[in-house]
């Protein structure tokens, strides 16, 4: 019938001579698609290439695969496979207005937070985001984050520069690293006598009491005030039960103090039960790290530059792979040509 609309007479033409160069089967490629990517393994994605004589396969390596540390000969891959380019993608935590960088083999990060000249060290087993976070975090959906910008958003309004949960399990507690600059007429509490330090702990007292009182939705209270030393730094703690409209009751513990002219307060806190010993471990370990020394700030400080940057290379790393492939399709057309 359509060959009729065309004027054709001859019922015998071959199909080729409808004018129909392609026919697209939505069906036939959604089974395709499948049939491509469950045939291998636990990959993501899996693309052909030159009739499936080369693959592109893409995979997230999971903690407990049986992958990781692995060198690439030892991963029992069929004799005849060709490896031509691997291509890492980190989904990990960019540090706020910060640079992570890894010590040693202790499974620890450093965070160096420049507008709080600040450096502190935390365990591997903490996630942590900060204002430069980019949307390739992969533990955005953890916390249940849909916008990485809302993430950014939240945490420079409220001056938070880190804030850490746990890496594995449910989130039973955080750990927030916050600051701005102190006050012109307080010095840093390492460098004023007993008595004044003891002035500036019942002044923060009584500024914490006002600030709670002035809240409509949320009713808090000091359970505990004390001041501590830790790694030769003095602190201010202070222990406080916050209950919400909603009756939500979350239980925290602040570490305060006044460093380089920054005043930097590390928070605690948990919905659970109460804050347990090894919560509050954590957060000690935490401070106990805490280097205050000046930081310069560097160009990647931009969360908008990290996010383009990060895209650019993923980018140009596929390319680049893609190019290699090619090339060695083509070189290896060239010698079956010469047979």
């Amino acid at each position: 019938e359509y060959k009729a609309t065309l004027g054709s007479k001859d019922s015998a033409y071959p199909c080729s001579d409808i004018f129909i160069d392609y026919v697209i089967w939505p069906d036939e490629l959604l089974t395709q698609e499948i049939f491509r990517i469950i045939t291998v393994a636990q990959a993501l994605d899996v693309e052909n290439f030159a009739d499936g004589k080369a693959r592109l396969l893409e995979y997230k390596i999971k903690e407990n695969s049986v992958l990781v540390n692995q060198q690439i000969k030892e991963c029992n891959f069929p004799s005849d496979t060709i490896i031509v380019g691997i291509i890492f993608l980190l989904y990990n935590t960019f540090p706020v207005k910060a640079e992570v960088a890894p010590l040693n083999n202790d499974d620890t990060y450093t965070y160096k937070i420049p507008d709080l000249d600040l450096a502190v060290t935390v365990s591997n087993d903490l996630v942590g985001f900060t204002q430069n976070t980019t949307s390739n975090n992969s533990y955005l959906e953890k916390i249940g984050a849909s916008d990485v910008e809302q993430v950014r958003a939240l945490l420079m309004v409220n001056n938070i520069y880190l804030e850490l949960i746990p890496k594995e399990g449910d989130i039973t507690y955080e750990i927030l690293v916050s600051g701005k600059n102190a006050p012109s007429q307080v010095s840093n509490f390492n460098e004023v006598s007993d008595d004044v330090l003891k002035g500036y702990f019942d002044e923060y007292i009584d500024s914490a009491n006002t600030q709670k009182n002035e809240e409509t939705n949320i009713k808090e209270t000091i359970t505990d005030s004390y001041i501590e030393k830790l790694n030769g730094i003095n602190y201010f703690v202070t222990e406080v039960t916050s209950v919400s409209g909603n009756l939500v009751t979350v239980y925290l513990k602040k570490y305060y103090t006044v460093m380089q002219g920054k005043a930097v307060t590390f928070t605690l806190q948990t919905n659970q039960e109460a804050l347990t010993p090894g919560m509050s471990k954590i957060l000690s370990d935490i401070i106990n790290t805490a280097d205050y020394k000046p930081i310069k700030k560097s160009i990647f400080d931009n969360p908008f530059l990290i996010e383009i940057t990060t895209s650019f290379l993923s980018l140009l790393l596929f390319a680049g792979i893609l190019a290699l492939i090619l090339f060695i399709i083509i070189k290896a057309n060239k010698r079956k040509k010469k047979y």
